[in-house]
């Protein structure tokens, strides 16, 4: 079971960064990376957890998203789910590198509200003229 979970998680992590490398057109994207790194961590890690807690419970994770005995009210809801992930996982990277749609989207760091003047910002975080912010450490590609 062990080596369906890790399997199924090298899968997982290397179809996901195909989807956002390929529509943002670049791998120079170090976000994205750290993204990969914390998905391909943390999958195994909770997979092992659950193996030692609840075997049983990991199985039935481990099964497929569409299943014959599911009713058919579970497969619509489960189709729409993952087409809206991937078109929003594909929508992420096409922002981002290609078409800039939010471009001054001051709310990137809205969980982090700093007035214009501030000395507090963590030395990361820049705070731009028109009071917007910036990461030092994943720094847009643009303006």
């Amino acid at each position: 079971m062990i080596a369906k979970l890790l399997l199924q998680n090298t899968i997982f992590v290397v179809a996901l960064g195909a989807l956002l490398f390929a529509s943002a057109g670049t791998l120079d994207w170090p976000a994205a990376w750290v993204f990969l790194v914390v998905s391909a961590t943390l999958g195994p890690a909770c997979g092992l957890w659950l193996a030692k807690t609840d075997p049983a419970l990991l199985a039935e994770r481990m099964r497929p998203t569409f299943q014959a005995d599911q009713p058919a009210a579970d497969k619509k809801f489960m189709l729409t789910f993952v087409v809206v992930v991937l078109l929003w996982l594909i929508a992420i990277g096409l922002d981002h590198f290609r078409y800039v749609v939010f471009k001054d989207a001051t709310w990137e760091y809205s969980a982090i509200s700093f007035p214009k003047d501030a000395d507090v910002a963590p030395s990361h975080i820049r705070i731009r003229g028109d009071g917007g912010l910036r990461s030092r450490l994943f720094p847009r590609p643009h303006g």
